[in-house]
C-alpha cells in the first residue's frame, strides 16, 4: 500500500496480511482528499481505528500538521511507528495503543482538539455508533472541524452526531463514505 499523493507520494506504508487489516482504498482515499484538499494544511488530524493509518499518511503527505493514530493492537501502531520513522515524521504523529473509547476518554480529559477526525472502524462491528454515541465525542472536534466516517455499504446505518450535519454521502463500490460538520 502507498501514499497516494503529496509529499510522500508512492512511499510504502508499512503493512501485514497477518493482521487482518482492510486497507481503505485508493480510489476512496482520493474521492475524500479531493472533498477535503483545501482543508488539510497544518491541521491536527485523529486517525481512528487506524490500522494501516493510510488517512492519516496521506493526510501529512498533503500538509496537515501533526496526526494522532488509535488502535487497538499492538503490532498495528508499530507498523504505524516504523512507517513514521521511514518517513522521518515521528515528530508530528503520536500513536496511542487503545480502546477507541478509551482513548477519546482519555483525549478528551487532555482537552485535545482535532481539525479532522477520520474514523474507519473494522467493518460489521457496532463500534463507529458507540464512538459517535458517547456524549462527548464531538468535544473533541474544532468548531470548524470534520468527521469522516467510512463504512461496509451492507453495515448498519449510522446515525450522525448531534449538532453535526451530514454534508457529503457517497457509495464507491462497497464503501460508503459519510462526511459530517456543525451545523
Amino acid at each position: 500500500m502507498k501514499i497516494i499523493a503529496g509529499k510522500y507520494r508512492g512511499h510504502d506504508i508499512t503493512t501485514s496480511s497477518r493482521l487482518g487489516l482492510r486497507p481503505t482504498a485508493n480510489l476512496v482515499r482520493e474521492a475524500v482528499f479531493n472533498v477535503i484538499s483545501m482543508f488539510v494544511m497544518d491541521k491536527i488530524v485523529m486517525d481512528l481505528f487506524a490500522g494501516t493509518g493510510a488517512y492519516g499518511f496521506e493526510a501529512l503527505s498533503r500538509g496537515a500538521g501533526s496526526v494522532v493514530f488509535v488502535d487497538n493492537n499492538p503490532k498495528v501502531c508499530s507498523g504505524l511507528k516504523q512507517t513514521g520513522r521511514k518517513l522521518g515524521i515521528e515528530n508530528v504523529m503520536r500513536v496511542i495503543r487503545a480502546q477507541a473509547l478509551t482513548a477519546v476518554r482519555n483525549l478528551l480529559a487532555e482537552k485535545a482538539k482535532f481539525s479532522i477526525i477520520f474514523l474507519d472502524p473494522p467493518y460489521y462491528t457496532d463500534d463507529m455508533n458507540q464512538v459517535m454515541g458517547f456524549s462527548d465525542f464531538t468535544e473533541l472536534l474544532t468548531d470548524d472541524g470534520l468527521l469522516i466516517c467510512e463504512r461496509h455499504v451492507r453495515s448498519s446505518s449510522i446515525a450522525g452526531p448531534a449538532g453535526m450535519t451530514d454534508f457529503f454521502s457517497r457509495k464507491y463500490g462497497e464503501t460508503v463514505i459519510n462526511m459530517y460538520r456543525f451545523d
